[in-house]
Formats: C-alpha cells, structure tokens, sequence
C-alpha cells in the first residue's frame, strides 16, 4: 500500500509526514503533494503516480497512531471483496472526543478512472458514477 499525502504546509505538516513514515507495517511508497491548490489539482496530481493496488489519502493535518495502516489492512482482510473500491474510515479528534471526518483507502485503479475538477462536488458524482459501475464503497466507523 502506498501512501498518498496533500497538503498546503499546515502547521502540523512535520507530525503528520513523521506519523505516516514510522507506521508499525510501513507503506511501500510515500507520495507528498505539498502547495499545489486547488485540492483537485493536487489530488489527480498524486493519483497518477500510485503504482500500487491501494492507496491511503492522507490530508497534512492528519496524525495517524503508529498501528493506522496495520488496523487499515487487517479491517480490509476481514470484509475483502473484489467489488470494493474504497474502504472510509473514521477519524476522531482526541481533544473534542467526537468523529470529525473520514480517511479513505483507495483502489488505484478505480480512482485513477476519475478525473476530479472540484474535489468537494466531485467526491459524490465519483460515488455515484463507482457505484453505477458495480463498485462498492465500504464506510467503517471504528475499526477493531
């Protein structure tokens, strides 16, 4: 699996680089994209360079916990199908204690189909155009 990092130097960019670099099972590429905007951009940008099967979108602000990508691919073992396309994953804030978002594992080759314009309104034609397509989009909410 290969990492796939966007960000704009935000000012936790260090942490998040460091969380992503020292995982318990390492990723076999880490790609950054730093500064490109908008987020379309950056992210069609980074797409085209993942040669793995799967991919890990990271956003500059996020810090993983050492074991993310092991809880990631060990959740992926247990609900492994050929139709999924993308696993969702929560994220929480430590200091808030409540869900703030998702983190996606991507199937390179389903992503790479797409071409995003705007990254906000294009996540959901992506979904709707994957899903017409017999894909499925996996959504967890915690993972154990």
């Amino acid at each position: 699996m290969e990492a796939l990092i966007i960000s704009t130097d935000e000012p936790q960019l260090d942490r998040c680089l460091a969380s992503v670099s020292t995982q318990s099972v390492p990723f076999s590429n880490i790609i950054h994209i730093n500064g490109v905007v908008p987020e379309s951009v950056a992210f069609n940008k980074g797409m085209s360079q993942i040669t793995s099967e799967w991919a890990l979108l990271v956003q500059g602000d996020m810090i993983l916990y050492k074991d993310a990508v092991k809880l990631v691919i060990d959740y992926m073992e247990k609900y492994k199908s050929d139709k999924i396309c993308g696993y969702f994953f929560s994220l929480s804030d430590t200091f808030l204690e409540c869900k703030i978002g998702f983190c996606v594992v991507m199937r390179t080759k389903a992503y790479k189909s797409l071409m995003y314009e705007d990254k906000l309104r294009d996540d959901i034609i992506a979904s709707r155009k994957l899903r017409s397509e017999g894909w499925i989009i996996r959504k967890a909410w915690t993972i154990t």
